[in-house]
């Protein structure tokens, strides 16, 4: 009898526990959403695009470096070295993406690629062998989505799964 009491109490605080997680938002925003872009973006404005989702997304100490000697860096953060490549048909090469890399790794930061298009084969290949994070970018419709497992599993650190988000459209078909 003594066991079923204790159960019991058990389970009703797991319940209000559960209760009070579910009324608690997740993710408090460091600024607001950034929002669509019906006209699309040049370059510099999708770096600084990018550098609003990535504040959005709670990270900080985020800067747009400046555009000559920046090791092809365009967005800094306390933790991720970011590349930005605002393309409208061209894919993203394996150089680039070696470059990012070679940049984070001398910078003990941890290398973020951000793209509107998608990647070469060989790129995606470096990515998923070196733990690079992919991430595309709608400027038009304001929306993130991960391109490989790297990227979901940045977005979720993130914590930033909701109803509202737009994010979690992640379908790679590995």
């Amino acid at each position: 009898m003594e066991f079923l009491a204790e159960y019991e109490s058990h389970r009703r605080l797991a319940q209000k526990r559960k209760l009070l997680l579910s009324l608690e938002p997740r993710h408090r925003p460091r600024g607001p959403r950034p929002t669509p872009q019906p006209y699309g973006v040049n370059s510099t404005g999708a770096e600084q695009l990018v550098a609003d989702w990535l504040r959005y997304l709670r990270h900080t100490r985020v800067q747009v470096t400046i555009r000559t000697n920046d090791g092809g860096i365009d967005v800094m953060t306390s933790t991720h070295c970011c590349q930005v490549k605002n393309y409208d048909v061209t894919k993203v090469s394996v150089n680039e993406v070696r470059e990012l890399f070679g940049v984070a790794c001398s910078l003990k930061m941890k290398p973020l690629l951000f793209t509107s298009t998608s990647l070469t084969q060989a790129a995606e290949e470096f990515c998923a062998l070196n733990a690079i994070a992919v991430i595309r970018f709608d400027a038009v419709l304001g929306e993130l989505m991960a391109v490989n497992w790297d990227g979901d599993a940045f977005l979720r650190s993130c914590e930033f799964f909701h109803a509202d988000s737009n994010l979690s459209n992640f379908d790679v078909p590995f």
